[in-house]
């Protein structure tokens, strides 16, 4: 895993440079609330993302611990990304919003 590297050591600040790009809380919603699983459920969402910005997000998710990337187990070919207990931990700021 690639430790990230944030612009200081507050709190608030490290929050805002994971979570305060467009599409990081539009992805944790659809994990969240639409139980999306894998890349082909994230790009046929109403959000259309590109390729290339769901991959670059995805893996910044996983970076930071809020994500983690896994097989399926019916379907090695098939990544699933599923929310670790950080990544759970942020529905009460996702109902709130």
């Amino acid at each position: 895993m690639m430790n990230p590297t944030f612009r200081c050591a507050c709190p608030i600040t490290t929050a805002l440079d994971i979570l305060g790009d467009k599409w990081m809380l539009v992805l944790i919603k659809q994990m969240l609330f639409e139980g999306k699983e894998t890349f082909k459920e994230f790009m046929d969402s109403s959000e259309s993302i590109a390729t290339n910005i769901l991959s670059n997000k995805l893996k910044q998710l996983e970076n930071v611990g809020i994500i983690t990337k896994t097989k399926r187990p019916n379907n090695k070919k098939t990544n699933l990304y599923l929310l670790t207990d950080s990544g759970i931990s942020l529905t009460p700021v996702l109902i709130d919003l």
